[in-house]
């Protein structure tokens, strides 16, 4: 099941929104893949959520993304993105440093959950700079070394940064 809708900043609680004004496209879905990628508008739509679907046990549901875009695709498509959020929990080392690199336009990215460490023996030279990053939401954030190296990086450069542990 994916399901597509809109959430306007003055809907959220965070200070991602502090300067800016555009809309938010929220997809709900526990598969992140091609098709969903390739119906994204990207020229009208610079915010996106990816959600896990909300359950009525929240105990037992799946709160794991399967993240299946092909690395090409999602730089071709997401590239000019300026928020980013993942709202539930990445695995399999799916999500990587290469899937920021070319976004050049991201200001802020969350991150709900991870079962790995983030960006673990991965270059991170080529990752953006941007001003907000949070971590946390759905459990624990798993960081490595390198991303540790980046979040330094970003907050000498004023990024606001949450990280719930």
């Amino acid at each position: 099941m994916v399901l597509f809708g809109i959430q306007n900043q003055k809907c959220t609680s965070s200070k991602r929104d502090s300067d800016n004004k555009d809309p938010y496209l929220v997809i709900t879905t526990n598969e992140i893949n091609n098709d969903i990628i390739k119906s994204i508008d990207t020229l009208t739509t610079k915010n996106i959520i990816f959600q896990v679907p909300l359950g009525v046990d929240v105990i037992s549901r799946d709160i794991t993304f399967d993240f299946t875009v092909d690395l090409w695709l999602w730089n071709i498509f997401i590239r000019d993105i300026e928020y980013l959020e993942f709202a539930g929990k990445l695995v399999k080392n799916q999500l990587n440093s290469k899937h920021f690199e070319e976004m050049t336009s991201l200001k802020g990215l969350s991150i709900g959950s991870t079962t790995y460490p983030l960006f673990d023996n991965e270059d991170i030279s080529k990752l953006p700079m941007i001003r907000y990053v949070s971590l946390n939401g759905y459990g624990l954030v798993m960081t490595s070394e390198n991303f540790e190296k980046w979040l330094e990086k970003l907050k000498l450069n004023n990024c606001e940064y949450s990280h719930c542990y």
